[in-house]
This record gives C-alpha cells, sequence and structure tokens, in this order.
C-alpha cells in the first residue's frame, strides 16, 4: 500500500512537471505515453526514481520516436547521463522502437538471458501512434483512438541491465538483436499466410486416396487441431520430388516459402531422399504425416528447439510427390493437455493401452493411463 502510494505520488508529480517543462506541442504525445508506459511499472519499481528521471527518460524515447518510423526496429544502448541524455541511471539501458508486433520482448530477452546479462528490468509499451504520409511523428495518442486512418501500432520497449561501463562494446548484442527483430518481423508478416497454407494441406492429406481413411482423417485433423492456438508457426517450406529419372530427385520449391524458411537451408531435402531410399510406398501412406525437430534453436518467442511437422503429398497412382513442411513451437498448453484430445497421439496412447493387458486389475490401468498422460509430449510425438 505505501508503494502503491508513492506510485500515484510519483506520477501525479510527472503530470504536473510535463504540463511546465514540456513544449505545447510536446504535452499530449508525453502525457499518453507516461500513461502506457510508467502504468506498466510495479510500484516497488519506481522506488528511488526521481520525478525529473522520469520526466527525462519520456523525453529521450519520444526523440527515439521522433527519430525514426519503427519500420526498421531503432536500437539504442547507453549509460544515461544528465548532460547527455537528460536523466541519469546507475544501470545500462537498452530500450527498442519498433513496430507493434507479438514476441518482441520474449524473443529479446531470451537473447540477453542466453549471454547471462542480468536484466534489472523491462516495460513494454504498445502505443496508437499518429504519422504523416513520409513517416513523421504526428501524436502518440491515448488507447482508445486506435484503428484510424493514419494511425499505426508502434512498440517501446526498455530493459534495464547490469551496469556496463562501455556501452560500445555491446554493438556485437546490438546487430544480433536486429537480426532477431527481422525474423521476428517475417514470422508475424507471414503467419495469416501460413495458417491458410496448413488449411490447405488438410483438405490434400483428405484427398489422398491411397492412404487408409483412419489414417489421413487423422493426419488431417492433426494440421487442422495444430493452427487452431496450438503452434506458433515459424516457417513454411515445400519439398517436390521428382521420379523422370533412374533415382527420385527432391528440391526445395523456392516459391511458396514462409516465416523462417524464406531464407534458411533445412535438411529437408536430405531427409527426404532418406525416407524415400529406406522405406517402402506402404510405409510412406502409412506415415503420411511426420514429425522431427529443428536441429537449431529458434530466437523468436521462446529460446528452444522448434518442431517441424511433415506431411506427404501423393499423386493418384500413390507416388510420393511432395511433401509441407511447416516449422514452429507447441504453444504451452499442449505440454499440459490430455493426449486423448490430440489427435495422432491419442492413436497412439489408445495403441499402447490395447496391446497391454487389458485384464489388469483396475489399479494398474489407471496408472498406465496416467504414465501416457504425463509421457513428455516430444517423445510421444516422435514414437
Amino acid at each position: 500500500m505505501i508503494w502503491e502510494n508513492l506510485k500515484k505520488s510519483l506520477l501525479k508529480d510527472l503530470q504536473q512537471r510535463i504540463a511546465s517543462h514540456a513544449d505545447e506541442a510536446d504535452r499530449e504525445s508525453l502525457q499518453n505515453l507516461a500513461d502506457n508506459f510508467y502504468r506498466r511499472f510495479a510500484a516497488e519499481d519506481l522506488r528511488g526514481r526521481s520525478v525529473e528521471n522520469l520526466y527525462g527518460c519520456l523525453c529521450y524515447l519520444l526523440r527515439i520516436m521522433r527519430s525514426s518510423a519503427a519500420r526498421e526496429p531503432n536500437i539504442a544502448f547507453f549509460n544515461p547521463e544528465l548532460q547527455t541524455h537528460g536523466w541519469e541511471s546507475t544501470n545500462t539501458v537498452f530500450a527498442i522502437h519498433c513496430r507493434g508486433v507479438p514476441f518482441v520482448t520474449a524473443s529479446v530477452r531470451g537473447e540477453i538471458n542466453r549471454r547471462n546479462i542480468p536484466i534489472h528490468f523491462i516495460a513494454s509499451s504498445y502505443l496508437a501512434v499518429q504519422r504523416s504520409e513520409n513517416g513523421c511523428l504526428l501524436g502518440i495518442l491515448d488507447h482508445g483512438n486506435g484503428n484510424s486512418d493514419g494511425i499505426v501500432d508502434e512498440a517501446v520497449v526498455y530493459f534495464e541491465l547490469a551496469r556496463n561501463s562501455q556501452p560500445g562494446e555491446l554493438d556485437e548484442l546490438q546487430q544480433t538483436l536486429q537480426e532477431i527483430l527481422a525474423e521476428v518481423a517475417v514470422v508475424v508478416d507471414d503467419f495469416p499466410a501460413m495458417k491458410d497454407r496448413a488449411a490447405d494441406v488438410a483438405e490434400i492429406i483428405r484427398d489422398s486416396s491411397c492412404v487408409e481413411d483412419v489414417l489421413r482423417e487423422e493426419a488431417a485433423e492433426f494440421v487442422l487441431w495444430m493452427r487452431q492456438q496450438h503452434m506458433t508457426m515459424l516457417g513454411y517450406e515445400y519439398l517436390e520430388v521428382d521420379h523422370s529419372g533412374k533415382h527420385p530427385v527432391v528440391t526445395a520449391s523456392a516459391e511458396g516459402r514462409l516465416g523462417l524458411l524464406r531464407n534458411r537451408d533445412t535438411r529437408g531435402v536430405a531427409d527426404l531422399e532418406a525416407d524415400l531410399a529406406s522405406m517402402s510406398k506402404e510405409e510412406l501412406h502409412r506415415k503420411q504425416l511426420s514429425f522431427s525437430k529443428s536441429r537449431l534453436r529458434s530466437r523468436v518467442h521462446r529460446l528452444t528447439y522448434p518442431d517441424y511437422v511433415e506431411a506427404r503429398v501423393f499423386d493418384e497412382s500413390g507416388e510420393l510427390v511432395g511433401q509441407h513442411r511447416f516449422i514452429g513451437l507447441y504453444t504451452s498448453s499442449v505440454y499440459t493437455m490430455n493426449p486423448k484430445y490430440i489427435p495422432i497421439l491419442r492413436r497412439k496412447v489408445r495403441a499402447v493401452m490395447e496391446i497391454s493387458n487389458m485384464d489388469w486389475a483396475e489399479h494398474e490401468t489407471r496408472e498406465l493411463a496416467r504414465v501416457l498422460e504425463l509421457f513428455p509430449r516430444d517423445e510421444l510425438f516422435q514414437s
């Protein structure tokens, strides 16, 4: 309660300082920025901060927003100094101004944590901003003025890191973060197209007359389940198989690549060639849908190894002619969801229960069901 009262008092004093010190043209933008930015601060995080420093930080963030139109991320590392920046801090500050898209904060934080750089504070604000046709900032709007002509969503992401006496030493990190934010942008921009492609793939699977009805229906349902907020899709590619020569030749189609796979070489071609060499036509039909892990960690959203979901395409004669490949991250709910609600996995669980002796005592049957329910999802997908 004490800290909440302190926060209210500081923000009230900040509003008065904006009214008395800011240029008239900037007052409304600073007020709206303050409302959006500082309301996200926990009361305890404002402890030890003066009104002068809060105001100086706001003015600096507004200058960053004026210096770019957020079409490309603007990243700044600096040690705030009163004479240079208009405010001061005992920490190294890292500020990003970019488009208002998802995954920015989590992706950046993941890279900073990977480098074991201590983070003291994080704040992110998504802002409704009005700009002119040539990108000049006209104003930061309040929360209720979005979705109108000339108004765009932009974000300010703010980190306070352990003090670095030479912020210039972080140039390599800054370049890496630029690359990560470019990956975030292409994933977000292509996400609707990837969802549409998944819906198309489900229909293609259902039309595969050479595959057993039960298997292809289960595969199609999995793809539709995947696109219904159970996977954050990061990329897509299509592999073509040419049977005109002595041996099948697999190539990655240059057209239609989406997300992270627009400019990334994968092992998809080599893996599919190996499957063609080692699996019979009947085995390929039974495994129309396959799962694998990427060898590279995702830098978007979560710093972890993403999953591939691969759907094989057959012609009327049952010949493998292509493969759709999606790469993505299963959402957190998938790892706690009972596998009986997940297409493909539910068949695997059912098969294990049937292979096991169902004449067991009821207690053992329940125990086995519980083990399968808690079994690691990655193991179930790839088993």
